[in-house]
């Protein structure tokens, strides 16, 4: 239903004149998606300022069947933030306090608006870190993350976000609040609700606040980049590197050589330290002891050990906290070298890592059948298996030609996932962009299940509706 006027100058009287945003820039702004591919202009945004004001304004939203956008940093990449018309976003960004800082046992309750990276200064400075982190960390927010499932670049060490999230405020369609801001590492009541939530991208709730498990800050990392040999040797650089690393290994970036060349091409103040190869593995090995020369030394063990085994062809140990922020950047602006690249197409899929070479090799040659002169930019997590593949065109090739070419990108792209039994979601979640391909990574009958919860939960469709479902 369409938002009237009196719609806004209702929800204007629960939110006050700061939480009701018509301004049409910052409108605009909340309806566009980071890679500029899908949108629309919102009726409105909705700024509430606490739990009570979300609870409010999604009652009054549901009774009126208006359509609601939860939206956190807008970092997203499947268009799942933004409306596709005349809806309400809702804008978690005034709710971002810390309700509790348990620094003995290691818990944070945060809002949902919190930024990521102002949630990591806090955690920090009582000796913890957050169990996730996104190169997106400076504009994401925690609701968002939690609401998309995200992994981050710390997955391969930390595992899933959800196994560190001891509860969730949430906010249902019709305005109830669900209070389960547990900070308990044990509580095994009844249905585990909270799974619900995490990675339903706003489709069942409104996550408003979180209680996390933290993780005792690092205090000595040691960062590594490696020229590899080819694309195939990174699954079993990862698997050497876990044995003999264990916990000590952090993270473990893959980048193809097309990715790093863009990187250097279109990113300022970037250099590769190492021979230019067929792909680039970063490792990252950290431990929370005040002092442990180990992990400097069983890194450079891992990468000798590389070498000598001809996986890799160079190697280099970054020798201060410089050099490792300067290794990890290029991995860290491989989207945006894409995007300066001309890549407007982004992809998010995991499959086995030993896998990582016959699966690109197969995906070029469909496009090179059904799309000449089309490439992929490839980068992602190696230790976790989930590879980012950024659509480019040479010069001079056709144009995929809009819709029905986009269209016939992803047919060829997520075939090739579905080929390979990947999932062409690793931790950007569904949204727009993937929803009418769920059925290659799901079952019919999931899908129908996932159908009945929606239902149940938002019996008017009001929340995120045209979203994660077929």
């Amino acid at each position: 239903m369409a938002v009237t006027a009196s719609d806004l100058a209702a929800l204007r009287a629960i939110l006050g004149p700061q939480g009701l945003i018509e301004d049409p820039e910052r409108r605009r702004a909340a309806g566009t998606d980071w890679l500029g591919e899908y949108g629309g202009l919102p009726a409105a945004v909705l700024a509430p300022a606490t739990v009570e004001e979300v609870s409010r304004a999604l009652a009054y939203a549901s009774a009126h069947a208006l359509a609601v956008v939860p939206q956190g940093g807008n970092t997203g990449l499947a268009g799942g933030s933004v409306p596709e018309g005349d809806e309400l976003v809702l804008s978690l960004g005034r709710m971002r306090a810390v309700r509790r800082l348990d620094a003995q046992a290691g818990v944070v309750v945060a809002e949902a608006g919190i930024v990521l990276s102002e949630l990591e200064r806090v955690a920090g400075e009582a000796g913890w870190r957050v169990p996730v982190d996104l190169a997106a960390r400076d504009s994401a927010q925690l609701g968002g993350v939690l609401a998309t499932n995200a992994g981050g670049v710390r997955y391969l060490r930390d595992g899933p976000l959800h196994g560190s999230v001891l509860g969730l405020e949430v906010v249902l369609a019709d305005g109830t609040v669900l209070d389960g801001l547990s900070v308990l590492p044990k509580n095994n009541t009844g249905y585990h609700l909270k799974n619900l939530f995490l990675g339903s991208e706003g489709t069942l709730g409104v996550i408003t606040a979180a209680s996390l498990a933290l993780r005792p800050a690092d205090r000595v990392r040691a960062t590594a980049l490696l020229s590899l040999a080819d694309l195939e040797g990174a699954a079993t650089v990862v698997t050497r590197a876990r044995r003999d690393l264990g916990a000590l290994l952090a993270a473990a970036e893959l980048m193809e050589d097309g990715a790093m060349r863009a990187v250097l091409r279109h990113v300022p103040d970037t250099r590769l330290p190492v021979a230019q190869a067929p792909a680039y593995l970063l490792l990252e090995a950290a431990s929370a002891a005040p002092s442990d020369p180990a992990v400097r030394e069983r890194l450079l063990a891992v990468a000798e050990g590389a070498m000598g085994a001809g996986l890799a062809v160079d190697a280099v140990l970054a020798g201060s906290e410089g050099e490792a922020r300067a290794l990890w950047r290029l991995r860290e602006m491989a989207l945006e070298g894409a995007q300066r690249a001309g890549s407007r197409h982004m992809y998010d899929v995991s499959l086995p890592a030993a896998d990582f070479g016959p699966f690109v090799r197969h995906l070029r040659g469909e496009l090179g059948e059904r799309l000449p002169g089309w490439d992929v930019l490839v980068y992602g997590h190696a230790g976790d298996g989930n590879l980012h593949l950024n659509a480019v065109r040479a010069e001079g090739a056709a144009p995929a030609g809009e819709e029905d070419g986009w269209r016939r990108l992803d047919e060829a792209v997520y075939g090739v996932v579905a080929a390979h039994a990947g999932s062409i979601s690793a931790e950007h979640g569904i949204g727009r962009a993937k929803r009418d391909y769920l059925g290659l990574s799901r079952t019919p009958a999931e899908i129908a299940l996932m159908w009945r919860i929606k239902r149940a939960l938002d019996p008017t469709g009001c929340l995120n509706p045209g979203k994660v479902l077929p």
